[in-house]
């Protein structure tokens, strides 16, 4: 019929010890098949090695004369920061339309306090029918912190922002120099 409460000496219906038991495994087993959350990881090199990046986020700006400045926050991936978000700070130069001139800044932050620093620059399109302006550019990778304090690297930058859902997605294409071995 049940067993006893060892804490209250009362008698517990079957199903609650059931129940308690099958919410541990249950909790258990979530917990040994979820993915951790592996920590930033630059192998040794002295060749350049591939580097991606691909942030799906949300945008705001203000205007400021024939400048648009930017603040975009977005969450995804990159080589060596497989989870992570990326802030980027782009200034549009309104006044160079048809094509506007970008230029920023940009940080990607693991979860682990490693950062990766760069800047880019490019060019924007002003929006089509449905809100959305696409950026092409290039990019520079600058430093960081943790395993990135040296990095280097370049590649190519492109995206899209959407001025009605104030949406954006942003990848870089290129090449990293990890720190290690740029010392």
């Amino acid at each position: 019929m049940g067993d006893t409460n060892p804490r209250t000496g009362r008698l517990q219906p079957r199903r609650n010890i059931v129940t308690k038991w099958a919410t541990l495994a249950l909790a258990l087993a979530c917990i040994i098949a979820s993915p951790t959350i592996a920590p930033a990881q630059v192998p040794p090199s002295d060749q350049p090695l591939a580097f991606e990046a691909s942030y799906d986020g949300r945008w705001g700006g203000q205007q400021n004369g024939p400048d648009l400045m930017v603040q975009v926050v977005g969450f995804g991936r990159a080589t060596f920061l497989p989870v992570s978000w990326a802030y980027f700070n782009p200034v549009l130069d309104l006044s160079s339309s048809p094509d506007i001139t970008v230029t920023g800044t940009f940080e990607l932050a693991g979860p682990d306090a490693n950062f990766i620093d760069g800047t880019f620059e490019g060019q924007a399109t002003m929006p089509d029918e449905a809100g959305n302006s696409f950026i092409t550019g290039t990019y520079t990778l600058t430093g960081g912190t943790g395993d990135f304090t040296d990095v280097q690297g370049s590649g190519t930058l492109s995206g899209v922002v959407n001025t009605n859902d104030l949406t954006s997605s942003i990848t870089l294409s290129g090449q990293i120099m990890p720190a290690v071995a740029a010392n």
